[in-house]
C-alpha cells in the first residue's frame, strides 16, 4: 500500500491547526461545525483519553478520488477528529478510488456511524477495523478497580486482595473502566450468592468479555454472545490469558432454548428496549437479568416496557448518571395469576 497524509500545510490552510497523536494519525482542534448540523463537541473533539487511545477502531471510507477532498472537509467539518488517505497501487496508477481512514475510540463509533451517513456519497464503501499495533501497548496503562473484588492489568500488585483479570486493552470492546460496566460488576457479585454447581451465565454483547471474565471467576459457567466477530476473538483471547476458556463459551447466538440462571446485557438504551423479548426468554423462570447502558432519566421507561413482559424489578444501582437494573422473572404460574 502507498499511504500519502494530508500535509499539515494544506490543513492549517483548510480546515485549521493540525498534530498528531500516537496512532498517526492527524487531530484537529475544536471547532463547531459550519455546516449548521446539530453537532456533539464531546463526542467528536474531546481529546481521547490513553485508555480511548488504546482501543482506537479504523472507519475505512472508499469514495472516488476526484470526490476525497470534498469528503474530507465535510468530515472536518463535522467534528470528525483523524483522518488519513491511502490510494491502493492499482487505483493509485489509474486515479480512479482513494480509501479515507478515520480514527476513533470504540466506545462512540456506533454514534458516530449516524454521523458519517449524510456526509458520503452514494457508491462508498465503508467498513470498520480494529486498529493494531504495537504503540497500544507503551500507554503505560494503570490497573483498575472493578467492583469490589477484581482489578484489571494488575501487573504490579496495586491490589494484593483483589483477584486480577488481565484485559487486552487495544481489543476495542470494553475495558472495564466505562460505570455501566463497574455496574455490572457490582451486580453480579452481589447475586454471587446464588452462584452453585450447574448455575449458568448468559453475557449477551460481551465485547472483550469483561463480564464473562468475572463471573466465570467466580466458577459457573457462562456463555459470551457477540454479533461482531472481532469481539468474539478479543473474548475468546481474554478468556485464554485468564485460563477461563473452560468456562466460558464464546458464540454469536446462544443455541435454540437455550436459558440462563443469570442474564446480563451492557447494551444500549434502544437495543435494550429491541432485545427484552430476547432477554426474557433466555432467562430462566426465577432467574435474573442484570441491564445497563443507560442513564438514570432514562430507567423508567425501560422499567415499564419490560415488567410488560413478566419481569419483576428487583434491584436498581447507579454511578454517576448511569443506572444498572435487576430484574426476576416469575414462573409461568405467577405471570397467568397476575
Amino acid at each position: 500500500m502507498l499511504g500519502r497524509r494530508i500535509s499539515s500545510r494544506r490543513l492549517g490552510r483548510e480546515y485549521g491547526a493540525v498534530r498528531s497523536n500516537p496512532a498517526g494519525c492527524i487531530i484537529r482542534p475544536d471547532r463547531r461545525a459550519e455546516t449548521g448540523r446539530q453537532f456533539d463537541p464531546d463526542l467528536h473533539t474531546k481529546p481521547f483519553t490513553r485508555h480511548q487511545l488504546a482501543s482506537l477502531i479504523q472507519v475505512s471510507i472508499t469514495v472516488d478520488s476526484d470526490q476525497a477532498d470534498a469528503v474530507v472537509g465535510r468530515l472536518f467539518d463535522a467534528g470528525i477528529q483523524g483522518v488519513e488517505l491511502v490510494d491502493s497501487d492499482t487505483d493509485l496508477k489509474m486515479g480512479l478510488r482513494t480509501e479515507i481512514r478515520v480514527y476513533h475510540p470504540a466506545d462512540s463509533i456506533d454514534e458516530l456511524m449516524e454521523t458519517y451517513a449524510p456526509l458520503l456519497p452514494d457508491d462508498h464503501v465503508l467498513t470498520v477495523n480494529q486498529v493494531s499495533g504495537s504503540w497500544r501497548h507503551s500507554l503505560d496503562l494503570d490497573a483498575v478497580e472493578l467492583g469490589e473484588q477484581f482489578s484489571i492489568n494488575d501487573h504490579a500488585s496495586q491490589y494484593p486482595d483483589r483477584k486480577t483479570l488481565f484485559i487486552d486493552v487495544g481489543s476495542g470492546f470494553g475495558d472495564g473502566l466505562h460505570q455501566t460496566t463497574q455496574l455490572c460488576v457490582t451486580a453480579i457479585e452481589a447475586l454471587s450468592v446464588q452462584f452453585k454447581s450447574g448455575f449458568t451465565v448468559l453475557d449477551v454483547g460481551t465485547g472483550s468479555g469483561v463480564l464473562a471474565l468475572v463471573a466465570a471467576s467466580m466458577g459457573v459457567d457462562v456463555m459470551a454472545i457477540d454479533i461482531e466477530d472481532i469481539a468474539r476473538q478479543a473474548c475468546h483471547d481474554n478468556a485464554q490469558k485468564n485460563r477461563l476458556s473452560h468456562r466460558i463459551d464464546v458464540s454469536a447466538k446462544p443455541p435454540a432454548g437455550h436459558r440462563s440462571d443469570l442474564v446480563v446485557a451492557n447494551l444500549y438504551y434502544k437495543t435494550l428496549f429491541e432485545m427484552a423479548p430476547q432477554l426474557y426468554d433466555w432467562t430462566k423462570p426465577h432467574g435474573r437479568c442484570v441491564i445497563s447502558g443507560f442513564t438514570i432519566e432514562g430507567a423508567e421507561p425501560l422499567i415499564a416496557h419490560i415488567e410488560q413482559l413478566g419481569f419483576e424489578m428487583d434491584s436498581r444501582y447507579t454511578q454517576d448518571d448511569w443506572c444498572a437494573l435487576i430484574f426476576i422473572k416469575g414462573t409461568a404460574e405467577n405471570q397467568e395469576t397476575s
